[in-house]
């Protein structure tokens, strides 16, 4: 398993996270609503992707409150 940003846009702004899957696919396919990025923004410093990463997330984590939200959300569509 690897480490991956990914990005929750919600329209005007976004919720980053440090997601471990297998791959970049195993996210955007259980989670499409998130986007996968190789590399931190310009804008990002440091010490926002030092908060990010004290989020880490596990892709199995299935009581996450994150993920939970973003499967919420989704069935409400």
């Amino acid at each position: 398993m690897a480490k991956f940003l990914t990005c929750y846009d919600y329209g005007n702004g976004g919720i980053w996270r440090f997601i471990v899957a297998d791959s970049a696919r195993q996210i955007v396919t259980q989670y499409p609503e998130l986007m996968v990025v190789d590399s931190p923004p310009q804008w990002m410093t440091q010490k926002i992707i030092n908060r990010i990463h004290e989020l880490i997330i596990n892709i199995e984590d299935h009581e996450n409150e994150f993920l939970t939200a973003l499967i919420a959300e989704r069935e409400k569509t």
